[in-house]
């Protein structure tokens, strides 16, 4: 990847604090699971992504906020690769030249059948964008979170096992501590359930509450 990349003008490097990096800034990211005797893989490149909703999501306060066995995010400044490039490209086209770049002359292409594409969706809409795939199976963790919402002092709490919240405790004198403990306690992990919670407890400003449960 490396090769291929500098091949194209990026001056792309193997950093010592995470997998590929320009001028120190990170722009990969990568995860692997092994489970059932199969490895499941993947990784990233950030070629044009919002790093601002980035950095928000993966702060070092993000990671405080968790007590937890599982592996939390490494930290790292980022920064896209269309910033680097010697001249602009889509997304599409860069996407293009790397497989050119990275595969050897004449090599074969595989191109999925018509059934086989249907299969992929359907193990895409049954499997892995179920919630039992990407919340249900999340590490116990704790997580806490204090500051002001509203001008006004806020903590935040609760526990998480298999995707489900207990031990929820919203504390804020603008807020309505028993009705936060019924809704959230037995709730799912899920952004979209959260959403609807947030714009229950506080309906003039639900997005900056869905800040402090996430």
């Amino acid at each position: 990847m490396i090769a291929a990349l500098n091949r194209m003008g990026i001056p792309a490097e193997k950093s010592k604090t995470c997998d590929l990096a320009i001028g120190g800034r990170k722009i990969s990211g990568s995860a692997q699971r092994i489970a059932g005797g199969r490895v499941l893989h993947h990784g990233t490149l950030l070629f044009q992504s919002d790093l601002a909703m980035l950095d928000r999501i993966t702060t070092q306060q993000k990671n405080d906020c968790f007590q937890t066995k599982g592996t939390l995010s490494a930290i790292c400044t980022v920064t896209n690769i269309s910033e680097h490039l010697p001249a602009p490209m889509t997304m599409e086209e860069f996407q293009a030249r790397l497989l050119d770049e990275m595969l050897p002359s004449g090599a074969p292409r595989l191109t999925l059948s018509a059934a086989q594409e249907a299969e992929v969706c359907r193990l895409r809409d049954e499997k892995y964008h179920r919630w039992e795939w990407t919340w249900g199976t999340t590490p116990t963790f704790a997580y806490e979170k204090h500051g002001l919402f509203g001008g006004a002092p806020i903590t935040v709490s609760y526990r998480a096992r298999k995707g489900i919240v207990s031990d929820a405790q919203i504390l804020s004198p603008i807020l309505d501590a028993s009705a936060a403990q019924a809704l959230l306690n037995g709730a799912r992990l899920d952004p979209d359930g959260f959403g609807a919670i947030c714009r229950v407890l506080a309906p003039e400003r639900p997005d900056e509450l869905m800040d402090w449960l996430m």
